[in-house]
């Protein structure tokens, strides 16, 4: 009789049926490439969206450059006629002393503008990864355009909720929960699988007393599982995951109302810019007239120096208010845009 005993056994299984769980892993996998490919497209639009902004006030401040270069030749006119009225002895020396201040107050305020657009532009080359030595010039042609009446805010909404990302993030990860749900589900279903089994023995067993050749042996079949253990944990993990599905449901309701209301006060942030620049154009028309009035009062003596400067910088205001305005319509023009998902 052999002494020794030896055995190989190889055995494979093959799922058939697992509750469904491949099929939801496979869904799993599907619903996190979509939620990633949303993060991604929500990371461009904000991209896009800060370019525009960049670009918008590169535009304010090169607009404000051009008016402060002709208000800097404009005070280079009332500097040579304080000068001539100086020398007929109708002003003092203070008249010129005030209005070279003037000039160079705009001077200061003309260059700090100039250095704000060049880091700027730096900002817009870190921003979109261009290399350091790339010159960028402002091509703003177009930028701003014509808005149109908006829609009423019922189907701003309704569009938002269709193409916001935020939204559709929110809804896909209850659907990823969902998914989850199941799969714990699964862990207490019967479990379906194919096997086959094919080992050598020795010595051959199924004699007595043992004969000493090999003996080969070869099983398949359809097996079932039923796990009975785990029962109350995976309802405590099932409850949970319920628990969690209703809690994100509530966080999606939640974030569709802050986006009603963002898009309602940027309707209205927009419908007030409107108003603004309608008075704004006003302002500018008695500006300008007022300005023509009190230079002509100083050409004849009939007012100070500091009449003149004060009609000066209203002027200046006046024109810097609309530039200021007209941007910033067009700015909330395009965060209602960015909003409803068209950026």
């Amino acid at each position: 009789t052999s002494r020794f005993k030896y055995s190989l056994n190889l055995k494979a299984e093959v799922p058939i049926y697992l509750g469904k769980k491949l099929k939801n892993e496979d869904r799993k996998m599907e619903v996190i490439h979509e939620i990633s490919s949303l993060k991604y497209k929500k990371e461009e639009r904000d991209v896009k969206f800060q370019v525009i902004q960049l670009f918008l006030k590169g535009y304010l401040l090169e607009e404000q450059i051009d008016l402060l270069a002709e208000k800097i030749v404009e005070d280079s006119t009332v500097i040579s006629l304080t000068e001539k009225l100086k020398a007929n002895g109708l002003v003092t020396y203070n008249d010129v002393l005030r209005s070279k201040l003037q000039r160079s107050n705009h001077e200061m305020d003309y260059y700090d503008l100039q250095n704000e657009l060049r880091i700027l532009k730096h900002e817009l080359i870190s921003l979109l990864s261009l290399p350091e030595t790339t010159k960028v010039e402002l091509n703003t042609e177009g930028l701003i355009s014509e808005i149109g009446e908006s829609e009423n805010l019922q189907k701003l909404v309704e569009l938002s909720v269709k193409q916001d990302e935020r939204i559709q993030i929110a809804e896909e990860s209850i659907n990823l929960e969902k998914i989850d749900q199941k799969i714990v589900k699964a862990n207490v279903l019967p479990q379906v699988f194919g096997f086959a089994e094919y080992g050598f023995n020795y010595p051959n067993l199924n004699f007595y007393p043992p004969q000493k050749h090999l003996y080969r042996f070869g099983t398949v079949g359809i097996g079932v599982k039923i796990p009975i253990s785990n029962h109350y944990k995976n309802k405590v993990k099932v409850n949970r995951a319920s628990q969690q599905i209703e809690q994100s449901k509530i966080q999606l309701d939640d974030l569709k109302d802050r986006l009603t209301h963002e898009i309602f006060a940027a309707q209205q942030r927009l419908w007030e810019v409107d108003r603004k620049i309608k008075i704004a154009n006003q302002a500018i028309q008695q500006a300008e007239e007022n300005y023509r009035i009190v230079k002509v009062k100083y050409n004849n003596q009939l007012s100070l120096i500091t009449d003149l400067v004060d009609a000066d910088n209203a002027y200046l205001t006046a024109h810097t208010n609309l530039i200021d305005l007209k941007i910033n319509k067009q700015l909330k023009q395009y965060q209602l845009a960015y909003l409803l998902g068209n950026i």
